[in-house]
């Protein structure tokens, strides 16, 4: 005789409303009986099968047993399920438990549901994804095709105003109260890392008479506490029971069949709100679980170990309360309850949505609405969303999709599309596997998207132990050495491969491959690099990086590893990649860091080399060709290059021929790095600073204001000048500055100018001095002393108006006197200069009388 429940007063009721509106909400607290009792109580009320949508496996299949057993019949015959590589069900099944995903297929085969006579929604606080979509989905088929269509929305903490609201005022409401008990907790912060003392400690609590359930992460800590329990369990006299969806179903079965001994059950989230454990007194809850999340770097969903939410930690204590007062340990300090969060937020609002977009375009398609398919921001005119998704996230979800070829610019799926939404799997990956058969590669794909989607085989932080082309390859080829239990590649591989992971991916990999209809067969190591690199590319176009090109001398062991990606941004390949000497690379597997800057903030630890070839072979949006005119640093000089972008990388390039239309461009950008690097190519601005010297002497005299002087606009109009129609900095140093400054002048000006203020004077030798023009001094000239001997008086410029400085020196060029009266040297100073000169330099030229003698440096020099 099956115990009664608090829903059980209620069925009679919700089985009338069924009948008579579109849509009903329980709201019933855990444990009062809504999943194994709402159902078989709609038999009578709904014509037709009725789907019971759970948000996992283990709750749907222990589910139908549950119900089958109560009804006194097998699973498979009036109740089944139908879960992921697994379903037990026949033309006779009426009640039929499903996953969410497989619900979207049904509605994908099927829009309208054919023999369905309602659908049941349960533990829609869960707020998945998948739920708010089959909530949505269910609601668009009873406006549009089925409005017998009955439909029950199950929640066990529920605030019931939204819904309603939703639903629409028809919708009747029956909240359902729990039978509970006061639970007292405790927080043992302590205990965090010791689940074994906690279950000890509880085990011995007078509180808890009766099972223990353990709430942990997942199966990796399930088992470890499993083992971590056994000498405990032994001396208490306990049975340590793992409860999780990837164990075989007689294990699974032994947390419910009776048994004389207490049980301590180890579970996960499973245990909260979709399975009823009624000998459990006592909970041990650790306040963490993996929650459903996406990768920030890549979209991909994860499954992350995060804390639970406050909600979560009462449902979990409250499961202790379910027969009798018992007792709950948080493993956790009240602080750190309080500072959690009261609710996890909805999917909807968190997760990626690209799955859910390829999801709904499908099932459009499929429903003949693709003339309908949503364009750009418009998601809500294609579903009634409970609570839509973010605009971002549908925007983003939208651009990858359109990336990845899946769907066109109609926004409907393409017929690329139309192949990968079949597909089980995420976008990418979806994309990854149709080109792969294409390709004639079907089997390497699916094994790639499952090593991709499960988590590599190898431990990160190792060093690689070879060179290849693809990480992913290197790893299906481990991996095959694995599962036929052969010799690894090399010794050093023992160490770093996951073997438990191994299992689990060689599995996945069989049930997809048997679904797809994919042979499991092949060589690994006869995968043809480059088309396995196009292949990969198809599910990540966007992941795509180029080393970055660093001077040797000053490249570091990490710089040599620095890769630009094609979106923007940099990152780090990881050691034990072995395509570390590629230089264009996939990124198939990557995290954020805590680097500071940008172009570290990536850690690269799965990638695949990509030929360039491979990269352009086919049609993306990240694909341009532009011709274009760039600086060479090396070189100094502007080319002109025919290149090809992979997004914000340069992927090809050839250097072109200067045509008529870029010349233009051409001095405009060496005209920039003219003025960025002024006065480089000349040695200095030395020449410029010469000429206006020049022209405020020639203004200081009254003359000269018809003179530009190059500053401001005037150097930029300059700079222009110099670029015009040259393309290197070399070819503009063919000439010195001055040279293009007096080509800015007219003519006469210049010829004005040189007459006026030459650069040089012409002595009574023949020898010409450089007239030195510089700021806040007068012009002066250098030269030895025996170059001014015939010389009476200072030389000067502009008829005499401008006298010149001469710096004289001794012939070691050591200064003498610097003076602009050349005569009162003579007359007053050269007497006793040359007394010493002749002592120093007695082979010298060194007259009496320096005004009238002639300009010889030595005496052997003198006319006979």
């Amino acid at each position: 005789m099956p115990l009664t429940l608090p829903i059980d007063a209620h069925l009679g009721a919700i089985g009338a409303a069924v009948a008579a509106r579109p849509a009903v909400v329980v709201k019933a607290a855990p444990g009062a009986g809504k999943t194994t009792r709402v159902p078989p109580a709609l038999l009578a009320a709904v014509p037709g099968r009725i789907i019971v949508l759970e948000p996992r496996r283990l709750a749907a299949r222990l589910s139908a047993e549950r119900i089958a057993a109560e009804l006194g019949t097998t699973v498979g015959d009036v109740v089944g399920y139908q879960i992921r590589f697994d379903g037990k069900s026949s033309a006779a099944t009426r009640i039929l438990f499903v996953t969410e995903g497989v619900f979207l297929r049904m509605v994908r085969d099927d829009p309208g549901l054919a023999g369905v006579g309602c659908v049941v929604i349960d533990e829609f606080h869960e707020r998945h994804v998948q739920t708010d979509l089959a909530l949505a989905l269910v609601r668009k088929a009873q406006a549009a095709r089925r409005p017998d269509l009955k439909l029950v929305v199950m929640s066990a903490t529920l605030d019931t105003a939204p819904l309603e609201a939703y639903l629409g005022a028809g919708t009747a409401v029956f909240d359902v109260e729990g039978r509970t008990f006061p639970v007292a907790i405790e927080y043992l912060p302590e205990a965090e890392d010791d689940v074994a003392a906690a279950v000890a400690r509880m085990a011995q609590d007078p509180r808890c008479p009766g099972d223990i359930l353990v709430f942990l992460t997942g199966i990796g800590d399930i088992r470890r506490a499993a083992g971590e329990l056994a000498g405990t369990a032994e001396r208490l006299g306990v049975d340590v029971l793992p409860l999780s969806a990837e164990l075989p179903p007689h294990e699974q079965q032994r947390v419910f069949a009776p048994s004389s001994r207490r049980k301590v059950i180890l579970a996960t989230n499973v245990a909260e709100t979709s399975l009823t454990l009624p000998g459990v007194t006592g909970v041990v809850d650790l306040g963490k679980a993996k929650i459903a999340g996406h990768a920030p770097w890549s979209g991909m969903p994860t499954l992350d170990v995060k804390r639970v939410s406050q909600a979560s930690c009462i449902q979990r204590a409250g499961r202790a309360g379910r027969v009798r007062p018992g007792v709950a340990y948080r493993c956790f300090s009240e602080s750190d309850y309080l500072g959690r969060p009261a609710f996890t937020a909805p999917d909807i609002k968190r997760l990626d949505f690209a799955d859910t977009y390829m999801e709904l375009l499908a099932i459009a398609s499929a429903s003949g609405e693709r003339e309908r398919a949503p364009g750009k921001n418009s998601m809500d005119k294609i579903i009634p969303w409970f609570e839509p998704p973010e605009a971002k996230a549908v925007d983003a979800a939208r651009q990858l999709l359109e990336l990845l070829g899946i769907i066109g610019p109609d926004g409907g799926l393409t017929p690329f599309g139309e192949r990968a939404a079949k597909l089980p799997l995420h976008p990418r990956l979806a994309a990854l596997v149709a080109r792969g058969a294409d390709e004639g590669l079907a089997a390497p794909a699916l094994m790639a998207s499952c090593l991709i989607s499960e988590g590599m085989l190898l431990s990160r932080g190792h060093a690689a132990v070879t060179h290849e082309a693809s990480d992913v390859k290197f790893q299906m080829e481990v991996l095959s050495a694995v599962l036929r239990n052969q010799r690894l590649p090399y010794q050093a591989l023992e160490r770093m491969v996951d073997r438990g992971r191994a299992q689990r991916i060689g599995s996945a990999y069989a049930q997809l491959a048997q679904r797809l209809r994919i042979a499991t067969g092949f060589d690994a190591k006869a995968v043809d690099d480059e088309r396995l690199a196009e292949v990969l590319l198809a599910g990540f176009p966007d992941r795509v990086a180029k080393r970055r090109t660093l001077a040797a001398q000053h490249q570091k062991p990490r710089e040599a590893k620095l890769f630009n990606f094609c979106m923007g941004r940099g990152g780090v390949l990881a050691e034990s990649s072995v395509v570390g000497d590629a230089d264009l690379i996939l990124a198939l597997d990557a995290s954020e860091t805590q680097a500071k800057s940008k172009d570290q903030s990536i850690a690269i630890w799965v990638a695949s080399e990509i030929p360039v070839a491979a990269l352009l072979r086919g049609e993306s949006p990240l694909i341009a060709r532009r011709r274009e005119v760039v600086w060479s640093d090396e070189a100094e000089r502007v080319d002109v290059m025919d290149r090809v972008h992979y997004g914000q990388l340069v992927v090809a390039e050839s250097r072109a021929a200067v045509g008529e239309a870029d010349q233009r461009a051409v001095d405009e950008l060496l005209r920039a790095k003219l003025a960025e690097r002024w006065p480089k190519p000349f040695d200095s601005g030395a020449d410029l600073a010469e000429y206006h010297r020049r022209i405020q002497i020639l203004r200081e005299q009254g003359e000269g204001d018809s003179y530009p002087v190059f500053e401001g606009e005037m150097l930029e109009l300059l700079q222009a000048a110099i670029a015009e129609g040259r393309r290197s900095f070399r070819e503009i140093a063919q000439k010195p500055l001055l040279a293009y400054v007096e080509e800015q002048l007219p003519y006469a000006d210049a010829q004005r100018l040189d007459q006026a203020l030459p650069d040089h004077v012409t002595l009574r030798n023949g020898r010409k001095l450089k007239i030195v023009y510089e700021d806040e001094r007068p012009p002066f000239v250098t030269g030895f002393i025996q170059d001014f001997f015939g010389v009476s008086a200072s030389p000067a410029l502009m008829g005499g108006r401008v006298p010149l400085t001469v710096q004289l020196t001794a012939p070691n060029r050591r200064p003498i006197q610097v003076t602009s009266d050349l005569a009162g040297f003579w007359e007053r100073s050269y007497a006793a200069a040359r007394r010493e000169l002749a002592r120093d330099y007695p082979r010298h030229h060194w007259p009496d009388d320096p005004r009238t003698a002639p300009p010889v440096l030595h005496k052997s020099k003198l006319p006979k």
